[in-house]
């Protein structure tokens, strides 16, 4: 936080007053204070005076000088810096105690010495007479600056009401000679004037060039209420205007027809509560920050020229403490140009940036904000930012924008969690004519039509266009709110009895893809389409049609009202195209089924096909088979007159046999007939030397033969054996 002065180096002085009375004129006119009237005196002291980081004490050896208007006039006063110069170092200095008794022979002063002074030195005001001048005038006062060009070496404090006016910014001028030093503070820490008047003069800074590390203001509102700033002009400063709320005061202060140029930062702002700035007809240039603005209450900036400025034109962030974020910032009828620095992510106007610390809980950024009949016009080049957007809740409406690159116009600020951007009323020139009307604090969102009843305001809610520079539109429920669910959103209502169809309706560059259409065939019916879009919904092919639990899927497109037969059907396109395709996940050691009916229960597969292509339950039980889809290199291999009958055995013909020996068993397979071939084979091996056959012996029997063929007798091992029966 800034210090109320910037520079102060503290003096202790040891010396003897040689002053003459003879030097001064009235320093009254017509209830002027004049300043040029009390910077006519000089002191001289005798050294030395070493250069210690203590206070020293030196004693003057004068009586109190009386002005020729009767008036006492003692110069050196506690808190009012001088200037001391012994010919070969100089330094300004600050008494910190000063004692001169009326009556007595004896001033004692003490201060710091930052520099050595052996022998006599010589004492002069550090602020050619404008801080004496101060001292002098009565609260509520008027102190004219006089003088053409005027050097100061320290700030110029002011701690009373008071009005202090220069001859105009051209004619009087005054120039900060001390580096990292102030020029106007307003209060101090533990102060706050009130009706402050500042008009009429130029400052001009030590900080030439400015940088982020220049730690000197031009006017700095310390601790002050109630100031007004009129034509006055700030350049070469770190900041040329700063308002600063470090001590708690509000103030509501006012600045017209100023001009803060050549600075790092034009104005900078510090928040605070219930703090009012109005802003008229100024001129902001040619600085790295035109506006650094971090907190306030209601700030009201109309018609003023703000252009470039190296890094944002005006940069509105928010930081804690929380109940200093910023609300109610309005910019009306604003010129912003050439702001940024071609880069993007710079530019004209940041609104509602959340910085570490800041915080964004559903109502601190730019709260209540308006952007409204403002004029951007671009740098060369066109990739700055006309405005970037973050914890943004207000009005953009009616602004003209020049020049800006694709998408450049309204953007999104990337900051700590959450930005979010609420602007209605879009109605901005680049944007074309139309307005969000209604976003309620559940994150439902209202848009266009003609429908009064949802108007607060009670006129007709127009056509609009929601644009988005980026491709996305997000639409979010808030944390927080009435309810502890905020879901967001987005209703479409044609508010229509004879007509129910309302769309969405997706462009790329203002070419018509694709529509998600409702009662496509003016069915008043609960039915939707997926429209291969020609531009025309009515007239559009439906390649996605949907009635409730019906679906249906056309790659040619349906037409004329229709509901499909089936649940969900897939129509072929062409000849040669499948109508319906089915991928395994991979190659390399496929596992599940691509294809799984199951029965009402979900409990049991009526058929599968699994991921390697076979038939792993059910089985072809339906109906005739088309023979001329189950072929091999053309010749029909199966077809419905010659399907093979199948059958198992149990456990079979395990038993003990003589050489030569032979035994057969019975099955039972519905279907087989003498003549028929039957093939039959054991799942385990009966042991080595037997052989085995299979034949049809019977109507419906086909008999398992197996025989010792071995020389010797031996045991056969029982077996399962698979039989299957051509017809």
């Amino acid at each position: 936080m800034r210090s109320s002065h910037l520079f102060t180096l503290t003096t202790v002085l040891g010396w003897a007053i040689l002053l003459s009375a003879q030097s001064f004129r009235k320093p009254k006119i017509a209830g002027m204070t004049l300043a040029s009237q009390y910077a006519a005196w000089s002191l001289s002291a005798q050294g030395p005076i070493l250069a210690l980081p203590t206070p020293q004490t030196v004693t003057l050896l004068s009586r109190s000088v009386t002005l020729p208007d009767g008036a006492q006039f003692q110069p050196l006063q506690t808190g009012s810096p001088v200037w001391i110069s012994d010919g070969a170092a100089s330094e300004a200095v600050t008494p910190l105690t000063v004692n001169c008794p009326v009556g007595g022979s004896h001033c004692v002063f003490t201060a710091i010495f930052a520099f050595a002074h052996p022998a006599r030195f010589v004492i002069t005001s550090a602020t050619a007479g404008i801080q004496e001048a101060i001292n002098a005038a009565p609260a509520g006062g008027w102190v004219l600056v006089d003088s053409g060009l005027v050097n100061i070496h320290a700030p110029i404090v002011i701690a009373k009401s008071l009005h202090l006016s220069g001859e105009g910014e051209a004619r009087t001028i005054i120039t900060q000679l001390t580096p990292h030093a102030d020029g106007l503070d307003f209060g101090t820490p533990s102060f706050a004037p009130s009706d402050l008047d500042i008009s009429n003069l130029q400052l001009v800074g030590p900080a030439q060039p400015p940088s982020a590390s220049s730690q000197s203001v031009g006017l700095h509102c310390l601790n002050c209420v109630r100031l007004k700033l009129q034509n006055v002009t700030a350049s070469n400063w770190g900041d040329g205007l700063f308002f600063d709320s470090a001590y708690g005061h509000a103030y509501t202060n006012d600045v017209f027809g100023c001009h803060f140029i050549s600075n790092y930062v034009g104005v900078r702002i510090f928040g605070g509560s219930a703090n009012r700035l109005t802003f008229v007809g100024n001129t902001i240039d040619s600085n790295a920050y035109g506006v650094f603005d971090d907190g306030g209450w209601v700030h009201t900036w109309l018609g003023n020229d703000i252009e470039s400025n190296a890094i944002w034109g005006y940069y509105q962030q928010v930081s804690q403490p929380a109940a200093y974020s910023a609300h109610n910032i309005g910019l009306y009828n604003n010129y912003f140009e050439n702001n940024g620095s071609n880069l993007t992510g710079q530019g004209d106007l940041s609104l509602g940036a959340l910085v570490s610390g800041g915080s964004g809980n559903n109502g601190d950024g730019c709260i209540g904000c308006a952007v409204d009949n403002n004029l951007f016009n671009a740098s060369t080049g066109g990739h700055v930012v006309a405005i970037a957007l973050g914890e943004f809740k207000g009005s953009l409406s009616d602004n003209i924008y020049s020049g800006y690159g694709p998408g450049l116009d309204v953007t999104s600020i990337s900051g700590p969690s959450p930005n979010y951007t609420h602007a209605l009323a879009l109605g901005d020139g680049s944007t074309g004519f139309g307005n969000i009307q209604r976003l309620d604090l559940n994150g439902s969102l209202t848009l266009g039509g003609s429908d009064q009843i949802n108007n607060p305001q009670g006129s007709p809610i127009l056509d609009t266009t929601l644009e988005s520079p980026t491709g996305q539109v997000d639409i979010r429920g808030l944390p927080g709110g009435p309810r502890a669910s905020n879901p967001a959103t987005l209703i479409l209502d044609g508010a229509s009895t004879a007509i129910r169809s309302d769309a969405i309706r997706f462009f790329n560059n203002g070419v018509s893809e694709f529509t998600i259409h409702n009662d496509p065939y003016g069915a008043n019916a609960h039915d939707m389409c997926l429209l291969d879009d020609d531009g025309n919904p009515s007239q559009s092919a439906c390649l996605l049609y949907e009635n409730g639990k019906h679906w249906e899927f056309s790659p040619n497109g349906l037409s004329g009202s229709h509901v499909p037969a089936g649940d969900y059907e897939f129509h072929q396109v062409a000849n040669g195209d499948s109508a319906l395709m089915i991928y395994r996940a991979t190659d390399a050691n496929p596992t599940g089924y691509l294809l799984d009916l199951e029965d009402s229960t979900d409990s049991h597969p009526l058929f599968r096909i699994d991921a390697t292509g076979d038939v792993v339950a059910g089985s072809w039980n339906a109906g005739p088979i088309n023979s001329t889809a189950l072929t091999q290199n053309g010749v029909p291999v199966l077809t419905p007159a010659n399907l093979p009958l199948t059958g198992k055995t149990g456990g079979i013909l395990g038993q003990a046999f003589t050489i030569g020996q032979c035994a057969t068993s019975a099955l039972t397979i519905t279907g087989a007939a003498t003549g028929m071939v039957a093939v039959a084979s054991p799942e385990t091996d009966p042991g080595s030397g037997f052989v085995w056959e299979a034949f049809v012996s019977a109507a419906n029997t086909v008999l398992i033969r197996l025989c010792n063929v071995s020389g010797s007798a031996q045991s056969s091992a029982a077996s399962v054996y698979d039989v299957r029966v051509l017809q």
